[in-house]
């Protein structure tokens, strides 16, 4: 019942996380993931009935089933026939959870560290007080043509310029981390038969997009107003792209062709600038290609707006600029870019919990078993102990024998930690840094199943050794 009503309290969070998340990225509320049903209640309870009956019963079933004549001939102290067999059973039975046990944390602290890597990779960019459309504006049938969109831009700067003193303004076809990608193809690249076989990340920008955005000019120059539609085509591109397709080259003077397929232009590169980052484990990263506003001017944009140190919130002065400017082009979804970056990760960012929450129990479930077994295997022989102390064996040699014994379960935790390491590779396919923690993890889970091994072997002999030889000799 109370675990039922943890799991109600967790899907609860779980989907309020999600509606604020769906707000921050405009991507419109996530469906409601499974919501706990009575059937959901009935199938627990079902469930744990059925572990404690078989718990219960079968224990019962074998004391019913032994030899009365056997019992009585024994020790009179307990003993019954078989538990050499049933203590091999169980010690097995701890040998393969060991075994899970390793394997399940190996991989659950790899993904962990490696998915906390990849969160906290630095976007390459300052979000500090920007505020941006997270959902793109689009422009109406009266802005087909391209003067009437560069007109709206201009008013559109004017208006914010005048309503927030200070705030610097930009447009962008696409959000700095999330670029949709273009066919492309490249002059100088060599099989010609395949341009436009693969894609590059493009996005439209006004000129001061890097200034606002901190990038850095690492060669050549940014775009400036000369850059319209009557002048060379040209891009710039960040030095991701520069390094991958031209590595050790200048790439100034370069041409790239976007939707060659549709006959794009060949765009000159004229600037390279520092790279971004993306959404966590984006796959193929290859770079930026950046167009003038003035030569592309998409049919849709987003603002990107740095407030100063001395403005407010802002968002309702860029509201209302918007406003002014053509009430029906509204401002869709203004958010702070540091927290659609946060929004954006979490997704990624909740497999350190859920793992963590999977190893944290894993770890309870193997310490729980290794204690049960070994203080019951002590409490069996307490009687042997005292034994050996009546004939003079010393506390520190009676503990180190359990301590031997203990430590036949490091067996299995190696061999889950190499089960482990063999499962990673695939894991790679999915979270591709996770082998950069492989021999880290490894260890430490070897060093944590020491210290649990042992530890569980050391309470209850240091217990045992503390009784007197006479006292230990009348244990029941």
């Amino acid at each position: 019942g109370v675990g039922y009503a943890l799991a109600a309290l967790a899907v609860r969070s779980v989907q309020t996380d999600r509606d604020a998340w769906s707000q921050i990225l405009g991507r419109g509320r996530f469906a409601m993931i499974t919501a706990l049903q009575p059937s959901h209640f009935i199938a627990a309870v079902f469930f744990a009935i059925v572990v404690w009956l078989v718990s219960t019963l079968v224990p019962a079933w074998r004391i019913s089933r032994q030899d009365p004549a056997a019992v009585l001939a024994g020790s009179g102290k307990g003993s019954s026939a078989g538990g050499g067999g049933r203590n091999r059973s169980a010690g097995l039975l701890v040998g393969f959870q060991v075994t899970i046990s390793s394997v399940v944390l190996v991989l659950c602290g790899a993904i962990i560290l490696a998915v906390n890597e990849e969160v906290n990779k630095p976007t390459g960019f300052d979000s500090t007080r920007v505020v941006l459309t997270t959902t793109p504006t689009i422009f109406s049938e009266r802005y087909s043509e391209l003067t009437p969109r560069l007109q709206y831009w201009e008013q559109l700067t004017a208006a914010i310029e005048s309503r927030v003193p200070g705030a610097g303004v930009a447009f962008a076809s696409a959000l700095p981390i999330r670029p949709p990608k273009v066919p492309a193809a490249i002059e100088t690249q060599q099989g010609a038969e395949k341009q436009g076989a693969f894609t590059l990340p493009v996005a439209v920008v006004s000129e001061n997009y890097f200034e606002l955005l901190g990038l850095t000019l690492r060669s050549g120059r940014l775009f400036d107003r000369t850059d319209n539609d009557g002048s060379l085509a040209v891009a710039v591109v960040d030095e991701k792209l520069a390094a991958r397709y031209w590595p050790g080259q200048n790439v100034l003077g370069k041409r790239i062709r976007l939707n060659p397929s549709d006959n794009g232009p060949w765009l000159t590169i004229v600037g390279v600038v520092s790279g971004v980052g993306t959404t966590p484990y984006a796959k193929d990263r290859v770079g930026m290609v950046y167009q003038p506003l003035r030569q592309a001017a998409p049919a849709s944009f987003h603002l990107l707006a740095k407030l100063p140190n001395t403005a407010a919130d802002g968002r309702s002065a860029l509201r209302a600029a918007a406003f002014a400017v053509d009430r029906d082009l509204p401002l869709n979804n203004l958010q702070t870019l540091d927290d659609y970056l946060f929004a954006s990760e979490q997704s990624t960012k909740g497999f350190i919990g859920v793992f963590g929450l999977i190893a944290l129990i894993t770890a309870l479930i193997a310490a729980s078993g290794l204690v049960g077994l070994i203080s019951r295997s002590v409490a069996q022989r307490t009687q042997e102990v005292g034994i050996r102390r009546a004939l003079g064996a010393t506390p520190r040699g009676v503990i180190s024998l359990f301590l031997r014994q203990g430590a036949w379960y490091l067996a299995p935790a190696f061999a889950g930690v190499a089960l482990a390491l063999m499962m990673l590779p695939p894991v790679s396919r999915v979270f591709t840094n996770v082998l950069h923690y492989s021999v880290p993890v490894a260890a430490g889970v070897v060093v944590f199943m020491a210290v649990i091994i042992f530890t569980a072997s050391y309470l209850p002999s240091r217990r045992a050794v503390t009784l007197e030889p006479g006292d230990a000799l009348r244990v029941e």
